[in-house]
């Protein structure tokens, strides 16, 4: 099937938040360097972990091996997720949208598409910056509101039921590989876009169905196609 005839099915959207709908420049690098150090101090670090893994996935490492004390995977999770939400605060309170992405969102939503944005990020980052900005959305599910998340199909899945829809009405639309395998385990259309660090071919290999430079080339497909709810 064809973009066009793919898009013509669609009836929402599920954003990703940083690097798609935002520039907030968190520094993830750093982020996953200070799991690594805490686990290190917990004496639960394996040679080679931190290449395989990413700072959230780190921490649920962390708190595995730690499961058989309580006490010490309690006081673990609350360090990590302190270093977490300290590095997320720092950077979005000065988080700034791309230039395409309200225009984008609210000619989306005017459309009649149903809108939602997941999210790693946890949830006072995300209202922190959605207070600042207008972003038509009808579901914000962050790390905070679920129990599995992206690369998780069950992460964008819910946001999918909560809009009421179907897998096969919604697009998930990324500048990541994890948006990309996401929204490829959940079955839904995959859109790439740009504005993050990853490569077309990075893109592509995860499983995009289709990549756009940014937003406003999004809303312009939905235009030419004539596309309308």
């Amino acid at each position: 099937m064809n973009t066009r005839n793919k898009l013509q099915e669609i009836l929402g959207f599920v954003f990703d938040f940083d690097g798609t709908l935002v520039d907030s420049k968190i520094d993830f690098p750093l982020m996953k360097e200070k799991i690594v150090q805490l686990l290190k101090k917990w004496d639960v670090y394996v040679k080679g972990i931190d290449d395989k893994l990413y700072a959230l996935e780190l921490i649920q490492f962390g708190c595995n091996s730690l499961r058989k004390d309580p006490l010490a995977l309690a006081r673990f999770r609350e360090e990590a997720l302190t270093i977490v939400e300290h590095l997320e605060m720092e950077r979005c309170s000065n988080a700034i949208p791309f230039p395409d992405t309200e225009r984008a969102l609210n000619e989306i939503h005017q459309r009649g598409y149903k809108i939602g944005i997941i999210s790693r990020n946890g949830k006072t980052a995300i209202k922190e910056v959605l207070s600042r900005f207008s972003f038509p959305h009808d579901v914000v599910l962050t790390r905070d509101d679920v129990e599995k998340i992206k690369p998780d199909p069950s992460h964008l899945l819910k946001a999918i039921n909560v809009l009421g829809l179907k897998p096969s009405q919604t697009a998930m639309v990324g500048d990541h590989p994890i948006d990309m395998k996401c929204g490829k385990g959940a079955g839904v259309f995959i859109v790439g876009v740009l504005t993050g660090v990853s490569t077309e071919r990075d893109l592509r290999e995860a499983g995009a169905d289709v990549i756009v430079r940014n937003l406003a080339e999004l809303v312009a497909n939905l235009r030419s196609y004539g596309i309308q709810t």
